[in-house]
């Protein structure tokens, strides 16, 4: 009973500092944003407060006792950077990441996922990833040890005759399965009025490839490398299934991320050249995400120092967007961002944006975890297919 009541006034404690800081951060102008910012509305703070809740719930999630594993990841992250630094990654963040070779071998197995009041036929499609860190990179053979995560595996809607053209829809921390995928990135609309087919590939250690219940769990503890080599697989897989699908159907394929997925989704378009790339709710900056989405819990030590938070940015420089020229055309690069975003927070979209040369841009009056609810997203995401030319008539 008493560990209980510890425990209820420790998230009582963190609910109210989370408040106070989603009120406090709305509010004052972050100078990293350079895009006018309305006044605050009730809604947004609302939506802002769910934004900090979702990020009190992973800072709660990853325990109490983390100083052992803080110690291990800057550890770790002191000797990937001397290591970046020798071999030249820093200084040439492409040359981290290798060709990946073509797809071979293919398992596609057919099943029905329900949802609403009809059921949308989807394909899993699943395949050896291949991906493996650099021998010399710290934490490899703790990461290639997780079983589940050495295989692919994606959710395909595709129309049979004629070919069509394909969406890539990358997901977002948490997610991974397959109704949580075609609701978050309305699916029906997109295969069944717009006509695309589909592909929903699920992120490193997430979904069938998490090593145990918890979708994506790894990425909440303090393992830095667990992140790198996260995004560097998912940006190896992204490229083998961007090659497969065109070696199929010899169409046009295109990139659509959300949050984490965005991360991806544009890395991979730094990397690969590719029809189309929308980034949602983008998350560019992992050090910046970290600092930003580190609540203070009574009894925890911060978790970085700026030096500590100042290499983390360098070595995760590799596996970010803004360390790589699109390869995709300016007019066809397409970003949307909530200007009261608590989580992947508004300068970060700012940034990609003008990373990629300002291309169209979509800024709602609202949060992360509420992207869904905001009618204007949808119109902007079918406005971007149809201008890039991936819808079907």
């Amino acid at each position: 009973m008493g560990n209980y009541l510890d425990n209820l006034a420790l998230s009582a404690r963190s609910a109210a500092n989370t408040l106070s800081d989603t009120w406090k951060g709305y509010r004052e102008n972050d100078p990293r944003l350079r895009v006018p910012r309305p006044g605050p509305s009730l809604g947004a703070m609302a939506e802002a407060a769910l934004d900090r809740g979702f990020a009190l719930a992973a800072n709660l999630a990853a325990g109490r006792n983390l100083e052992e594993r803080i110690s291990k990841g800057f550890a770790q992250l002191a000797e990937a950077e001397q290591l970046f630094e020798r071999r030249g990654w820093l200084a040439d963040p492409s040359s981290y990441h290798r060709d990946p070779p073509p797809v071979e071998e293919v398992s596609l197995g057919r099943a029905v996922s329900q949802q609403g009041l009809r059921r949308l036929q989807y394909q899993q499609l699943s395949y050896p990833s291949l991906y493996e860190p650099w021998p010399s990179e710290p934490g490899r053979e703790s990461w290639q040890a997780i079983e589940p995560n050495r295989r692919f595996h994606a959710y395909v809607l595709r129309y049979p005759g004629p070919p069509r053209p394909w969406l890539v829809c990358v997901h977002g921390f948490g997610m991974g399965g397959p109704l949580t995928a075609f609701t978050g990135f309305n699916a029906r609309k997109l295969h069944s009025e717009l006509g695309l087919n589909l592909a929903f590939p699920v992120l490193p250690l997430h979904g069938p490839r998490a090593p145990g219940r918890a979708s994506g769990r790894e990425l909440l503890a303090a393992d830095f490398m667990t992140m790198v080599y996260c995004f560097a697989q998912a940006a190896w897989d992204l490229r083998r299934l961007v090659g497969w699908l065109k070696s199929e159907d010899d169409q046009p394929v295109g990139l659509y991320g959300l949050s984490l997925g965005s991360l991806a989704a544009s890395l991979t378009s730094g990397l690969e050249p590719v029809d189309c790339v929308i980034a949602g709710i983008p998350a560019v900056d992992f050090a910046g995400l970290v600092r930003d989405n580190e609540i203070p819990i009574p009894g925890r030590k911060p978790l970085a120092s700026e030096q500590g938070y100042q290499r983390l940015a360098r070595v995760t420089s590799v596996i970010s967007p803004l360390s790589f020229a699109p390869q995709v055309a300016r007019d066809k690069r397409f970003i949307f961002a909530g200007l009261a975003d608590r989580l992947a927070r508004p300068y970060q979209a700012d940034a990609l944006w003008r990373h990629w040369g300002r291309p169209p841009v979509h800024w709602f009056d609202g949060a992360h975890v509420t992207y869904l609810m905001k009618s204007s997203v949808q119109r902007f995401v079918e406005s971007s297919l149809a201008t890039a030319g991936l819808t079907w008539h």
